[in-house]
């Protein structure tokens, strides 16, 4: 299940626009691989709301999903900000995925922080990470605020697509 981050309600704007885009592209790959998708997307400001409606949708239409990914990109305002971070709640093993394939297409990005893996049992996005059906985690991959990765990020959806596919097919094969 790809659920797209923010708006309404949070975010920067243009964050769901672009996480639409990218899911867009992602999907068809995760299909093409034998996956059956299902792409989210909240109806309410409310984050509380939102991460109720989340698991009842995926519960919904995907009961016996293998992954929920949260998708988003940093809003953090602060120029200096740089790098990804990949959030979760349980196991790891997900978003090491993750930071593995954006690490391998983007070999230039860099972890902002704990090897770009965060246990995230009470901080921000940890009550959507914890609502989730399945393993799940929540996509941090540059920040907004940084000019450097964001124009090169924010057009590049072909190539974010193809690393999230990549990180799935790896997470499904384990």
């Amino acid at each position: 299940c790809l659920v797209i981050g923010h708006e309404p309600g949070g975010g920067t704007k243009g964050e769901r626009k672009w996480n639409i885009k990218v899911a867009t592209l992602l999907a068809p790959k995760l299909e093409a691989l034998g996956a059956t998708v299902f792409i989210y997307t909240h109806r309410t400001a409310s984050y509380t709301s939102r991460c109720n409606e989340m698991r009842t949708g995926v519960k919904k239409h995907m009961p016996d999903a293998d992954c929920v990914i949260l998708m988003h990109y940093n809003a953090f305002d602060k120029k200096s900000a740089n790098g990804h971070e990949f959030h979760y709640y349980g196991t790891p093993a997900l978003a090491k995925c993750f930071r593995d394939s954006w690490q391998a297409t983007y070999p230039w990005s860099r972890p902002r922080q704990a090897n770009g893996i965060l246990h995230n049992p009470n901080g921000r996005g940890s009550q959507m990470l914890r609502k989730a059906p399945a393993a799940a985690v929540l996509l941090e991959p540059f920040f907004r605020s940084n000019p450097k990765e964001a124009n090169i990020l924010l057009d590049d959806h072909e190539n974010v697509a193809t690393s999230y596919s990549n990180a799935i097919s790896n997470f499904l094969l384990l």
